[in-house]
């Protein structure tokens, strides 16, 4: 069995989660039960899985506030879709099973409407998404089944992103004839991804080209596919628009558009993917635009028919969505923990022990750190934007050498009024060895 990820939806505070490597060392346990808790959004959400023997509680995602509803699956009952409506965080959910709709919960605000559904040979088996003291933003890992579906079935992921423009579909008021293969992907960014638009090669040879959606700013980029080739997972960064879009074919071919989207240190904002589980092919987007991509989602279509390489594609992206460092570098990602009195600069403090040098720091947050100078507030700080790195001036200046060695302890402040929110529970540095 083979895990893939799609999403997520919601906002893009808290810290990211990612079930695969609980359902990596579970191996084929399933859905026994979901915990909810939720008001007029949804709170905190739970999965239970069944392993032989026992129970597995996963970690829970979000907070304690809220009422708490629980749906256990009977055996054989498997997850086919999550769906429900979001904003900055996820409102509300609803859950489809083998059985028909289980569970309804939250309130009836956001602006976006989210959806993930299991093709044809696939359970929804874990989450993956974001989450603080609410769930910001919630997506799935799908887990290949034994299916003996023929046929083809269309299904959505997401969106994930912003909320503004105006929503497109590249379905709506038309279909896409069995028989047809995507044949090109046009993309245009710069410091975000600006529209994104897609041609089929119909059977009959002629060529469908659908409407652009998004703006006409940035530069473009053209990936053409060959006879055999497709597109085998996507992935990118978010904020209150899509900043980067980064697509892989099963050839080992692809493109990167938008902004930053290879900062060797670190990452910012919300991480999105979009991983095809077998016989599935990219049919087009959905989502909302308008001089740029506000908020992107994918259609894929599952068909029978549809033959795939027999090696999988190589993985060259870290779990978090942060790609390798230089070569000779290494990262490590630093949790610090808050150390009160909270007074408008909240201290956050943690050790990374080990050795090595520093070759510099990395805000993966998406608010400001300041790193305090020695000799106390008074002495002054070094100001460290999201999606930045220090200089080895800025490193000498906090640590007295340009290349400081471990193991250390960090200290930052979060600053208020720039997105920070004072009942975070932590906050991450990255470290950068070489």
């Amino acid at each position: 069995m083979t895990l893939f990820v799609c999403g997520s939806s919601g906002g893009y505070g808290g810290a990211g989660y990612d079930e695969r490597g609980a359902l990596d060392a579970l191996g084929d346990a399933r859905i026994a039960r979901v915990n909810v808790r939720a008001n007029h959004v949804i709170e905190a959400i739970q999965l239970v899985h069944q392993a032989p023997g026992r129970d597995v509680a996963e970690p829970r995602h979000g907070g304690d506030g809220g009422q708490p509803q629980s749906l256990a699956l009977a055996g054989g009952e498997y997850i086919r879709s999550i769906a429900g409506r979001y904003g900055d965080r996820v409102d509300s959910l609803r859950i489809r099973t083998t059985e028909g709709l289980r569970l309804s919960v939250g309130g009836r605000g956001g602006p976006g409407r989210y959806r993930y559904e299991a093709p044809p040979g696939t359970e929804i088996a874990g989450l993956y998404g974001r989450s603080a003291t609410q769930l910001d933003a919630i997506g799935v890992v799908l887990r290949t089944r034994p299916t003996a579906a023929l046929g083809r079935v269309t299904v959505r992921w997401g969106p994930t992103g912003g909320h503004g423009g105006s929503s497109f579909d590249d379905l709506e008021g038309r279909s896409i004839p069995p028989g047809a293969r995507l044949e090109q992907l046009v993309v245009r960014g710069g410091a975000y991804l600006d529209s994104v638009q897609v041609t089929h090669r119909l059977p009959n040879g002629e060529r469908l080209r659908l409407p652009r959606n998004g703006g006409a700013g940035g530069n473009e980029r053209r990936l053409t596919l060959e006879p055999g080739e497709y597109i085998t997972r996507m992935h990118g960064h978010y904020g209150t628009v899509i900043d980067s879009l980064n697509v892989f074919t099963n050839r080992g071919r692809g493109l990167s558009i938008g902004g930053d989207p290879h900062w060797p240190y670190s990452c910012t904002s919300g991480f999105f993917q979009f991983e095809l589980p077998p016989k599935c092919r990219l049919l087009g987007f959905f989502g909302r635009a308008g001089n740029v991509v506000d908020g992107l989602g994918v259609i894929v279509h599952w068909s029978s028919d549809n033959q795939d390489d027999a090696a999988p594609y190589p993985r060259t992206v870290a779990d978090d969505g942060c790609p390798p460092p230089e070569p000779g570098r290494t990262s490590f990602r630093v949790t610090l923990a808050p150390q009160p009195p909270y007074e408008g600069l909240l201290p956050f403090v943690g050790t990374l022990g080990g050795t090595g040098q520093i070759a510099s720091l990395g805000n993966p947050n998406f608010f400001p750190l300041l790193l305090p100078l020695p000799g106390g507030p008074a002495a002054g700080s070094v100001r460290l934007d999201p999606r930045r790195s220090t200089t080895p001036q800025q490193l000498e200046a906090l640590y007295g050498s340009p290349r400081p060695t471990l193991p250390r302890t960090f200290t930052a402040y979060a600053v208020d009024g720039y997105g920070f929110d004072a009942t975070l529970n932590t906050v991450s540095l990255d470290v950068i060895l070489g």
